[in-house]
């Protein structure tokens, strides 16, 4: 229990370094997304870019958008919308649109078509996503219109050009897009979460098996110490 109160106390560390990170890096300056990421850039470059504020002009490939299911937004639920914008040079960026939501219907909505003709956007980097230890896979083969995650080098290998190895969560776009788009997504939250206080727990807990130890180590004493003077005492002769 205290090795557990241990690693929550980790945990906060890392969550405020996390945090520490993204204000720093997301009210930094704006800048190309191609000073900072090629289509061969390293797992370093994509970790030096991530939240940076990044530019990026093109023209969206909305034949190829990609929903990303089980997303939600103010307690709705629904999908993030993700389209490749095509640079100048022919290498793509994924840009994360933003969120709709899933809607009465069981199959998933149409996404409102991403802007026609050139655009210039900001969006924020962020790295591929990758399944976890019990995440639900994603078909390696064939092409994907639904997926459980942004993973880029899946998506790449189904588009005819390449991508760059981070995407982009959509801040502005110019022109502005006509009619209904998907909701911007925001920044996470940027509080210390429950590790403290599952900390402070586990530490209680502890203290307790502790106290309740001492305790019973006590009372097995004296319940002994009291059968050794009961053993002790002499037989009173019966009459």
């Amino acid at each position: 229990m205290v090795n557990l109160g241990l690693w929550q106390l980790r945990r906060l560390d890392d969550r405020q370094d996390r945090n520490r990170t993204v204000r720093e890096r997301s009210e930094l300056t704006t800048e190309p997304v191609t000073d900072w990421l090629t289509p061969t850039s390293g797992d370093d470059a994509v970790a030096a870019a991530e939240w940076r504020p990044l530019a990026a002009e093109g023209t969206y490939d909305d034949a190829s958008t990609i929903l990303i299911r089980n997303r939600t937004l103010d307690g709705a639920v629904g999908y993030h919308v993700v389209t490749p914008l095509v640079l100048d040079g022919g290498t793509a960026v994924l840009v994360n649109r933003g969120f709709i939501a899933r809607g009465a219907a069981a199959d998933a909505p149409d996404p409102p078509p991403a802007p026609p003709g050139p655009v210039a956007i900001v969006g924020r980097a962020r790295p591929t996503q990758e399944r976890g230890l019990f995440g639900p896979p994603d078909p390696q083969d064939g092409t994907l219109t639904e997926a459980q995650r942004i993973d880029v080098a899946r998506v790449a290998a189904q588009l005819p050009y390449p991508l760059l190895p981070a995407y982009l969560e959509l801040l502005t776009t110019s022109p502005a897009s006509p009619g209904s788009q998907p909701a911007l997504l925001p920044l996470p939250a940027l509080d210390d979460g429950p590790h403290l206080s599952y900390a402070l727990q586990w530490f209680f807990f502890s203290a307790l098996a502790l106290t309740g130890w001492v305790l019973a180590v006590r009372r097995s004493a004296a319940s002994a110490r009291e059968r050794s003077v009961g053993s002790r005492q002499p037989l009173t002769p019966v009459p």
